[in-house]
C-alpha cells in the first residue's frame, strides 16, 4: 500500500471516529434536554400543588383564628357566669340583674 493510500485510509477512519462521537454527543444532548423538560413540568406540577397547599394553609389559619376568637368568648363568658355575671354585647361583664334592668329600660 502506498504513502496516500495510508494516508487516505488513516484520514477515513479519523473521520468516521470523529463522526461516531458527534453521533454520540447529538443522543446525549437529546437525553439531557429531554431530561430538562420533564423536570420543567415536574416543577411546575409542584409549583402549582404548593400554591395550592399555601391556600390551604391560609385558610386553615384564618379558621384557627376566627375559633380562637370563639374559644376567648366563650371561656370569658364561663368565666363571669362562675362569677355570677354574663357579658354583654359589649364584651362587659355585669350582673345578671343588671342585665334585668338594662332589658326593662329598653323595653319602656
Amino acid at each position: 500500500m502506498s504513502d496516500i493510500s495510508k494516508t487516505v485510509v488513516k484520514a477515513r477512519s479519523d473521520l468516521d471516529s470523529v463522526l461516531e462521537s458527534v453521533k454520540d454527543e447529538e443522543k446525549e444532548r437529546d437525553r439531557v434536554v429531554k431530561s430538562i423538560a420533564e423536570t420543567e413540568q415536574v416543577i411546575k406540577t409542584k409549583s402549582e400543588e404548593l400554591v395550592k397547599l399555601q391556600e390551604k394553609v391560609s385558610a386553615m389559619q384564618e379558621e384557627e383564628e376566627r375559633e380562637k376568637d370563639l374559644v376567648d368568648k366563650a371561656v370569658s363568658n364561663l368565666d363571669a357566669v362562675r362569677a355570677g355575671q354574663m357579658q354583654n354585647d359589649e364584651g362587659e361583664c355585669i350582673t345578671y340583674t343588671e342585665h334585668l334592668i338594662k332589658l326593662k329600660d329598653q323595653l319602656s
